[in-house]
């Protein structure tokens, strides 16, 4: 049936056949890579973050000189696997197209894939890199990092699709670093927000919300490079609150009827957080337009932040 602008769309989100299309509208620069599968030792007996369908573990990869360095090994969670074992081949199948992909960037703010491993069972964990200052919300850095990573992936004809401060780490340099790009869509096509999810808060209208006057009528706009500057504008403001957009905002269902104020014209556009300096939040304010084509480019934003700032007071 049909949802209006005043539903959620649910959709099934164990369905993995469209993320093996997807590498194929993407710019591979190298050939692809033979998956490797590398030994690596999991520390400890407790996961340190989570994510949304992942666990992150730390854990010690033996380097080919026989040393040890330590990685992160990202593992999707058992109960995935456990409602759809039939899935198991096309999961590992999605991990291994993922890998050719994330292998191959070379970007100094895009974070890559080292590799899997398959100490896990029934399928194998990705090995990321270790990044030891955490996520970007714990510094005030500069913009151009995302943005310039964000521009390398379009440029490239790939959509992060989940960009939000827990995928902006900060490597050991300091510098800003994009993780997780395509993972989400890679591995699980069209996502399912029918129910409650952390990820709401960096969505634009359109990956929420179906119009009453949609092309097909039942489903939400797919990710898209619109979208993900308006998840990285979001983010960068979150440099100055330090906390989650719209913090505050009750839940995301009251985030759902402030989308729909702006889409219904009820509300000009969303407010400035007072922390966030005024020259700052000029520069997003597109990035957050209800209308995904008002929405600048990485490049064009990214050329914006590296004019000099006038260092207003926040809360002017």
């Amino acid at each position: 049936m049909p949802h209006s602008a005043t539903n959620l769309v649910k959709t099934d989100h164990t369905k993995f056949e469209a993320p093996l299309n997807a590498i194929s509208a993407m710019k591979i620069s190298s050939p692809p890579q033979k998956c490797r599968y590398l030994q690596v030792q999991k520390i400890g007996k407790h996961y340190f973050a989570v994510g949304r369908r992942t666990d992150l573990w730390l854990g010690n990869m033996v380097t080919e000189d026989g040393g040890c360095e330590k990685v992160v090994l990202k593992r999707l969670r058992d109960g995935i696997i456990e409602k759809r074992p039939e899935l198991k081949g096309q999961i590992i199948e999605c991990l291994r197209q993922y890998f050719q992909v994330a292998h191959t960037f070379d970007h100094p703010h895009v974070g890559r894939v080292i590799g899997l491993s398959d100490i896990n069972e029934p399928v194998p964990d990705l090995i990321l890199p270790h990044f030891s200052n955490g996520d970007i919300v714990i510094y005030l850095k500069q913009a151009k990092d995302i943005l310039a990573g964000l521009a390398y992936l379009h440029r490239r004809g790939i959509v992060h699709g989940s960009v939000h401060n827990k995928n902006v780490l900060v490597d050991d340099t300091g510098a800003v670093v994009l993780c997780d790009a395509t993972f989400d869509s890679m591995m699980f096509g069209e996502d399912d927000y029918s129910t409650i999810s952390s990820a709401w808060w960096w969505m634009p209208y359109e990956r929420l919300i179906v119009d009453d006057d949609a092309d097909d009528g039942c489903a939400v706009a797919s990710p898209s490079k619109s979208a993900d500057m308006y998840g990285a504008a979001l983010t960068i403001a979150q440099m100055w609150t330090l906390r989650r957009p719209f913090y505050g905002m009750r839940d995301e269902y009251e985030l759902i009827r402030a989308l729909r104020q702006l889409k219904m014209g009820r509300s000009a556009q969303l407010d400035r957080p007072e922390e966030v300096l005024p020259n700052v939040w000029v520069r997003l304010q597109n990035c957050l337009s209800i209308n995904p084509q008002v929405r600048p480019t990485a490049e064009v934003l990214l050329a914006s932040f590296s004019e000099p700032l006038k260092m207003e007071k926040a809360g002017a």
